[in-house]
């Protein structure tokens, strides 16, 4: 069949995503599909690719996790604006013993609550989020229908929390969930961070991965890129507060260098595949001393190395000495194995 009918993992492959996330997305109609009359979604490749192709074209943007709390009584309703921003990943709960699980579990970059009038028992619950240590990285969007004065009397005046009304544009949610990539600066370099900059450093900590020793199931993965994709060097990066490191490599000898350095920061800001063709022509690495001195890094292809959660701890990569593009059919083994690598991280966790 030229359009084949994916299961979820087959897309998560494609997708360089977590089977939860596809799963997420199909069910909020970001991926086109269809229900069969036993009730299960299905999805078709063109789909799956037509998807791919709409979160490589976002390269500038970060998965922001967001925790929604709302009962569908009162009339609000959010979703339906959040479903037209893909880079979100969506949970929903109605009610707020659920919200608080939730959000202690996931740690969230973004909180979005709805609290009909005088519901003073979600402003209870609303002042214990807003103590909570755990939870202070997070910003909090309320969707009510009461006064601005009437919550700031009741929860303080927080820089983090933002108010809109029922009747909010599409415009407005954008610009309360959403914070423009923050960049760090290290000398004449600059780099991308995530917005869930402070979510993905916990998430790596969570993994173990820096702790442990070398690991061959990684090795093999590289060795396998580098042979499949007939590239000379081939990379498993991991990205930490400051540092880049090679948790595997092929083609290379050095383990580590300044995080600033780190082609793989644009990498994990997207969901596809980063693609630099030559990196002399690029402003942004030019001026890179992996590109300026050895090993003279003028090609690069990588995908971002998510946890099961979705998080980017950082990237499969491959690069060459010389120019040179990559074939789709490249690109997809490319992704296959990154998902490979994911998998193996996230046993690493488990096993810690």
């Amino acid at each position: 069949m030229d359009d084949p009918i994916l299961t979820t993992g087959e897309a998560a492959l494609l997708l360089g995503v977590s089977i939860r996330t596809v799963q997420t997305w199909i069910e909020q109609d970001v991926i086109d599909s269809w229900k069969t009359p036993g009730g299960h979604r299905r999805v078709r490749r063109s789909a799956v690719l037509a998807l791919r192709e709409r979160l490589i074209a976002r390269n500038d943007e970060a998965v922001i996790p967001l925790l929604v709390l709302t009962d569908g009584e009162s009339g609000l309703q959010p979703m339906e604006l959040l479903r037209l921003v893909p880079n979100a990943r969506i949970t929903t709960c109605g009610d707020a013993l659920s919200f608080l699980i939730e959000a202690g579990h996931q740690k969230p970059d973004v909180l979005i609550i709805e609290i009909a009038h005088s519901d003073w028992g979600r402003l209870a619950m609303l002042r214990r989020i807003l103590q909570s240590r755990p939870l202070a990285h997070a910003r909090i969007v309320l969707i009510t229908t009461m006064h601005l004065e009437q919550i700031k009397i009741d929860v303080g005046d927080h820089p983090r929390m933002q108010v809109l009304p029922p009747t909010h544009s599409q415009e407005q949610l954008l610009e309360a969930i959403s914070l423009p990539p923050q960049r760090q600066e290290t000398g004449l370099l600059t780099y991308p961070v995530p917005t869930n900059e402070e979510s993905r450093l916990r998430a790596l900590e969570k993994s173990h991965v820096l702790t442990r020793g070398e690991q061959h199931e990684l090795n093999d993965i590289v060795i396998a890129a580098a042979e499949l994709l007939q590239m000379p060097i081939a990379l498993v990066t991991i990205l930490s507060s400051d540092r880049q490191w090679f948790k595997a490599r092929h083609g290379l000898t050095v383990t580590d260098t300044p995080r600033a350095w780190a082609f793989c920061n644009y990498t994990i800001m997207q969901n596809g595949i980063f693609v630099l063709e030559d990196a002399i022509l690029d402003q942004r690495f030019s001026s890179n001393p992996l590109v300026t001195e050895e090993p003279s890094i003028r090609f690069y292809a990588g995908i971002a190395i998510r946890d099961a959660d979705g998080y980017p701890l950082g990237a499969l990569c491959v690069l060459d000495r010389h120019p040179r593009s990559i074939a789709s059919e490249q690109q997809d083994k490319l992704v296959a194995l990154a998902r490979l690598a994911s998998e193996k991280i996230d046993q690493y966790a488990y096993q810690s």
